[in-house]
């Protein structure tokens, strides 16, 4: 089921931001500390292994 919303750009922001503190409150309380620092890191690796390839098949196109 599908619920069109007219979305400001700072409401999507909040609603990402909020997703975002959920998320991690919920690590928080699921994992102990060591856990939570390996999930984010590993996380965090990922991130920037994907905006690296972006970047490298971004330098490949020919204007």
């Amino acid at each position: 089921m599908r619920h069109p919303l007219e979305l400001s750009s700072e409401e999507k922001i909040k609603i990402w931001l909020d997703l975002c503190d959920f998320t991690y409150r919920l690590m928080k309380n699921g994992l102990g500390n060591k856990q939570l620092e390996k999930r984010l890191h590993f996380m965090r690796e990922a991130d920037i292994k994907g905006h690296a390839t972006f970047l490298t098949n971004l330098g490949k196109i020919d204007q």
